[in-house]
């Protein structure tokens, strides 16, 4: 008989008293996810935040929607990918475009640049700056005449010499790294929870619930181990995908869909229009008497969901 004042995690799969138990956002908060089950404790729930959804939620492909949409995390943060890169594409010169906390435009600033020639006895300087660094000037001019054994310039004399262009539209050339598996544990940690709530007790002694669970929890993702698992299916981007159509016409939007045969249970998912794909959780439908469907929308922009079987949807998708 189990003891009513505990319950079991469905990743360590220990029994653990109901205090150490707390929310789990199935699709992780800081991409608005909504929906949350009770059945992972404190110690793997941290865990899955710090090493597995950052995976996902700081993904370079995930952080455009979150600025878009203004999708904070937990720590009120909106994230920013565009916030350092090269000025026109100049390596000689970085490009900042911050935001405030709500996601609005606060500052921009580009570093300057500084070109020194010397023919015969004549110096020329000639600074490119940004109008930040204009009371800068008179020191950065005479820093370089003073390396040069040459007498300072006044200030006045040197504010004399500047010139002022207006750019209306600074381009900035960014460089990314992207990690090209990062997006598939956090995308089986999604599906295994579903799954879990969907299927019941029984799919944590699946077999292929067991081999998602520990591809979930390993600490790097091993495309070797994984491949040599054969778990059916694939996530990738989504426009590498054929998946549901109806779901195009909602592109900030996450969906789950749970569907199956006589033989195997899928799930599918999207987050954003950025990753999507199906996964087989289950190779033994039987074992859970499985019929029909189920599926959930979020709009994480609103932070709302809703959930049921395809037929609730067919007439209105919108959240």
């Amino acid at each position: 008989m189990r003891n009513p004042s505990k319950k079991r995690c469905i990743f360590c799969l220990e029994e653990k008293p109901l205090s150490d138990f707390t929310e789990e956002h199935v699709f992780p908060y800081a991409i608005g996810g909504s929906f949350v089950i009770h059945d992972v404790c404190k110690d793997c729930n941290s865990y899955l935040g710090t090493a597995i959804d950052a995976k996902l939620t700081d993904h370079i492909f995930v952080q455009f929607p979150r600025h878009l949409l203004r999708i904070a995390g937990k720590d009120g943060r909106i994230p920013n990918p565009i916030g350092k890169g090269l000025y026109g594409g100049d390596p000689s010169r970085i490009m900042y475009y911050d935001f405030d906390l709500k996601g609005d435009n606060k500052d921009l600033y580009i570093t300057p640049k500084i070109e020194v020639t010397e023919k015969g006895n004549e110096l020329r300087v000639h600074i490119e700056a940004h109008e930040k660094d204009r009371e800068s000037l008179p020191e950065i001019v005479n820093k370089i005449l003073e390396r040069r054994g040459l007498e300072p310039l006044d200030n006045d004399s040197i504010f004399d010499m500047i010139d002022t262009a207006t750019e209306e539209h600074p381009s900035m050339t960014i460089q990314y790294q992207v990690g090209i598996y990062d997006h598939i544990q956090p995308m089986f940690k999604i599906a295994y929870e579903l799954g879990y709530y969907w299927l019941g007790q029984d799919f944590l002694s699946d077999e292929t619930a067991r081999k998602i669970r520990e591809t979930v929890l390993e600490r790097e993702i091993d495309i070797e181990r994984l491949e040599s698992l054969k778990i059916r299916g694939n996530f990738s981007l989504t426009d590498e995908m054929e998946l549901v159509d109806f779901w195009d016409d909602f592109p900030n939007y996450h969906f789950a869909i749970l569907t199956g045969n006589a033989d195997v249970i899928g799930i599918q998912l999207r987050v954003f229009d950025v990753f999507g794909g199906t996964i087989a959780i289950s190779e033994n439908a039987g074992k859970y008497g499985f019929s029909g469907n189920r599926f959930l929308v979020l709009n994480p922009e609103a932070r709302i969901f809703r959930e049921g079987t395809l037929e609730d949807f067919w007439d209105n998708w919108a959240v």
